[in-house]
């Protein structure tokens, strides 16, 4: 990866990932010195640390506190396929676990759609990627968003893969609406205003096309988002101020 910003705008991004990962960990798993090396001259003032694979899978190591993940594709035994589907999540309250992913460009079609189905929430390009980019990308997933490379994003529209990529946040949002929460409920346990908890629903239908609950609900498990046992409670959820 090489620098695209001068030393003073690096500085700034650096500045502004720090503020934004207060209460995260910033991890990284990859075989490839490059990244790492990469990752220790970004985060160099920040509190970061290497785990292998094992580390990430078992999650013994990882505190409860949300976590963003560098990673590549080059470990064998699956590569970064094994990492995003070992993200196992508590059912209530599970914790954020943002995962940013490093493809090579030459990437195959086949490859990239199958990463891609296992919901990152960053996919970038190693070799497009210069050390600014990388900086805004990982403060745009430590603010709840996603990011796509642009080329990637094209070669899954023309395949007919590019869905819509939910936050871990958005995901827990849906689990709740598939086990019939109202909206109090899910503000309460999200310690949020209902106001908040709706218009997050509002991007939510935006965001993946839905026209409402139903929509929403069928568009989940057909992503794979949701399975057939999440929904617990009720066929028909409703999304209410209160009961």
């Amino acid at each position: 990866m090489g620098t695209e910003n001068p030393p003073a705008s690096l500085q700034v991004l650096k500045q502004a990932v720090a503020d934004l990962s207060g209460g995260w960990d910033l991890l990284v798993c990859s075989p490839n010195q490059r990244l790492i090396s990469t990752a220790a001259l970004l985060l160099e003032p920040l509190s970061f640390r290497l785990l292998s694979p094992a580390e990430w899978i078992s999650g013994a190591s990882l505190s409860g506190r949300p976590a963003l993940l560098l990673c590549d594709d080059l470990y064998p035994g699956g590569g970064a396929q094994t990492l995003l589907t070992a993200r196992c999540h508590n059912r209530e309250h599970p914790p954020i676990r943002q995962v940013l992913v490093g493809l090579d460009e030459r990437v195959s079609d086949e490859r990239l759609r199958c990463l891609w189905q296992c919901a990152p929430q960053g996919l970038i390009c190693s070799q497009r990627t210069g050390e600014g980019q990388l900086l805004q990308v990982m403060a745009c997933l430590l603010r709840g968003n996603s990011w796509l490379d642009p080329a990637f994003a094209a070669r899954l529209q023309q395949a007919g893969e590019c869905r819509a990529v939910l936050t871990d946040r958005e995901q827990e949002l849906l689990r709740m609406l598939a086990a019939g929460r109202t909206t109090t409920e899910m503000a309460a346990l999200l310690q949020v205003r209902c106001d908040t908890i709706r218009r997050r629903f509002s991007g939510l239908y935006a965001k993946t096309g839905s026209r409402g609950q139903r929509d929403l609900l069928s568009w989940g498990l057909e992503q794979g988002v949701l399975r057939s046992g999440d929904l617990l409670r009720s066929a028909e959820p409703c999304l209410q101020a209160s009961r």
